[in-house]
């Protein structure tokens, strides 16, 4: 989830005004000389707006544009040379073009110049003239600025006045109107609002404020989230991961006497340089890092910070159903925020466990606390959706278990088991959650995935397209599958079902567990294949042991039928059926109560069923709700509840259940 450094760069971009997509009319005033025209196609290309993505194109742009005097694309130039995309990093050019673009009244350009005096970059360090920077570019009050500049008063801390300002300053912001949908100032509202832990008004700026925040809005749950009191025993321990330029990249843990810190290994992929900072604004430079053995997506990083408070490693693995709590920086927010949950799957896919917490970008590497305060794992990942209306049933946050954090400190006991910052790029090779690109694809797709939605901002199956046809031609077998699906649907493109079943075979045989679904769901149903249940029972199968939870539905109800194999496996039915029931899927979890209700492939029990049933049911799987009605009917291990029967019958009849419809009507008339 190292996102929040590239968002924020997108949102300066964004508030240095272009609105275009690539047309040959904007390529025509392009090369007629019109310096706005200039600046919008640079940014075409910077994004892969309507044309497939080259930074070194939209420099050419840009460079156009800046000599042409226009403020707009001095800076966006200015970003360039800093971030090194399409030019040869070079901090001085960037400060140069950061400070024209300031001269002429552009806040982007004035913020930038007040991030590289704060951090000493291409320019002599002055906290004084950051601040003084930051100050004048909020002088139009527009959310951007006033939130970096309340952040740079909390981080910057010259006096004992800045904190105070920075509270004020955070909270002016989150009292602004919300702007028109799409509107990136809608994301600083809703990060401003997320500071003061106004997380209602959070998530309804954050879903308006377009494609680049919105998909992550979702994840936020106002119920189980809050600002971390300041006597917390975790306030001290908790730290922020940050990149070079000092941006939020992640969240960490000090676990041990000696500056050991535990955080996601994605968190640090690619980076060069990495910094912790305290809630007290403390930072210190990471020195070493203990990488483990690779299986994990974890890192146990080590500074020179010592005797600080550290938050011990718990005993036992948390069990399903248990409390947990989450600390980190969700966004990239200054202030901690805690989200509270459960565990939903203690550890049954490769150790890794599935939480009910609340999770977005920034809480990569949050530590995960039990009811006694100790830790039980670091977080990895979370699933964001776009198009999902309960969201409860879906949203998922994933967590490395216990006992891998407990190995990754037994490799901390050995000195070898130290490496310098500069290992990790050779690291990338070893591993996906150390290959800053494998990193950078989960969210192009998600991108992609978004702008087919038409949730956030209007749907844009252009861009889309080029998003998954340049990850294609990377070879990157998320978009392979996801331009197969566009193949399959004719979206975007003609529509192409053979082209479609090819893309898929490609991407599966790449290992793509998702595409292994689809093609398992083709010979499953014959629709554009032939019915082959045995060709169907193997892409299950290897889609299910990969951690596909659909995949492992299907696999049970193959076992509990005797499709595709010799004959039934009930114990492997229910094996796989209680895989997929821990991880979320209501089918699987209703066709396990079945299972228990009937004494298949498990001992018969009522009890078991019903709560397999209740479960399911509650998220709107229709069979379990016919069958709940029929518990409450009967009283079988619950008391009698024909109201309450109805209730579940009805719930299930709406979505087509013919036995609900017929259970409705016989108790009507008994």
């Amino acid at each position: 989830m190292k996102l929040i450094h590239a968002l924020l760069i997108v949102g300066m971009l964004a508030v240095s005004g272009w609105a275009e997509i690539y047309s040959p009319e904007l390529v025509k005033k392009a090369e007629g000389g019109d310096a706005e025209a200039q600046t919008d196609l640079g940014a075409c290309y910077y994004e892969g707006k309507g044309v497939t993505q080259d930074y070194k194109e939209a420099v050419k742009w840009w460079t156009k544009s800046a000599e042409h005097g226009n403020a707009g694309g001095q800076c966006v130039l200015g970003i360039c040379y800093y971030m090194g995309d399409g030019v040869t990093q070079d901090y001085k050019e960037a400060v140069k073009w950061f400070t024209k673009s300031a001269e002429q009244g552009d806040q982007t350009g004035q913020l930038l110049l007040a991030k590289c005096y704060e951090r000493g970059v291409g320019v002599a360090k002055d906290p004084k003239e950051a601040l003084k920077r930051y100050i004048k570019a909020s002088e139009k009050k527009t959310p951007g600025s006033l939130y970096y500049v309340a952040k740079s008063f909390q981080v910057i801390g010259l006096s004992g006045e800045d904190s105070e300002r920075s509270e004020e300053g955070f909270k002016e912001l989150s009292n602004l109107s919300f702007r028109g949908r799409g509107d990136i100032d809608n994301a600083f509202i809703g990060l401003g609002c997320m500071e003061v832990g106004a997380f209602d008004r959070a998530k309804e700026a954050l879903f308006n404020s377009g494609n680049s925040f919105a998909p992550f809005s979702q994840n936020i749950d106002p119920k189980s989230m809050s600002l971390l009191l300041k006597d917390s025993p975790f306030r001290d321990s908790v730290v922020e991961i940050l990149c070079g330029d000092m941006e939020t990249i992640g969240s960490g843990i000090f676990c041990g006497p000696d500056g050991l810190i535990l955080t996601a290994a994605h968190v640090i992929a690619g980076q060069k340089e990495i910094h912790i900072r305290n809630a007290k604004m403390q930072t210190w430079v990471v020195q070493q890092i203990c990488p483990g053995d690779f299986t994990q997506d974890l890192a146990l990083i080590k500074t020179d910070a010592r005797n600080h408070p550290y938050i011990q490693l718990a005993d036992d693995d948390p069990e399903k159903g248990d409390e947990v709590k989450v600390i980190g920086h969700p966004l990239g927010v200054i202030h901690l925020i805690e989200s509270t949950g459960s565990v939903r799957s203690p550890g049954s896919l490769e150790d890794i466990m599935i939480l009910s917490n609340p999770a977005m970008p920034g809480n990569s590497g949050s530590p995960v606390f039990n009811k006694e305060n100790q830790l039980v794992g670091i977080l990895t990942r979370a699933s964001c959706f776009t198009n999902e209306k309960n969201l409860d049933s879906t949203r998922n946050a994933m967590a490395v278990s216990l006992q891998n954090l407990k190995k990754t400190m037994e490799f901390a006991e050995d000195p070898k088991g130290y490496h310098p910052v500069s290992d990790i790029g050779a690291w990338a090779v070893k591993s996906p959650f150390w290959n800053p690109e494998t990193v950078g694809d989960e969210y192009r797709i998600l991108l992609g995935r978004t702008y087919l939605s038409n949730s956030y901002e209007e749907r844009q199956t252009e861009v889309a397209k080029a998003i998954f046809v340049a990850e294609a031609d990377k070879g990157n077998a998320e978009g392979i599958r996801e331009l197969a699906n566009l193949h399959f649907s004719g979206i975007g493109v003609q529509k192409d079902k053979k082209k479609a079943l090819e893309l898929w075979n490609q991407s599966a045989n790449q290992g793509d567990v998702e595409a292994m679904l689809r093609i398992g769901e083709e010979y499953h149903s014959g629709e554009n294949l032939p019915v082959n249940q045995r060709e169907a029972f193997k892409w299950f199968r290897k889609s299910a042991e990969g951690g596909q939870v659909d995949a492992m539905g299907y696999l049970g109800v193959y076992y509990l039928n005797g499709w595709g194999i010799d004959s039934q496996d009930r114990k492997e039915a229910v094996k796989w059926l209680r895989k997929a029931s821990e991880l979320g899927n209501a089918q699987a979890e209703s066709n396990l109560g079945i299972c228990y209700h009937h004494g298949t492939g498990v001992g018969k029990d009522a009890d078991e069923a019903y709560k397999c049933f209740k479960n399911a049911a509650e998220h709107g799987d229709a069979n379990a709700q016919t069958m709940l009605g029929y518990y409450y009917q009967t009283g079988t291990v619950v008391d009698k509840d024909v109201k309450e029967a109805m209730n579940w019958y009805k719930k299930a009849s709406l979505q087509g259940d013919e036995k609900a419809t017929e259970l409705m009507r016989e108790a009507r008339y008994r």
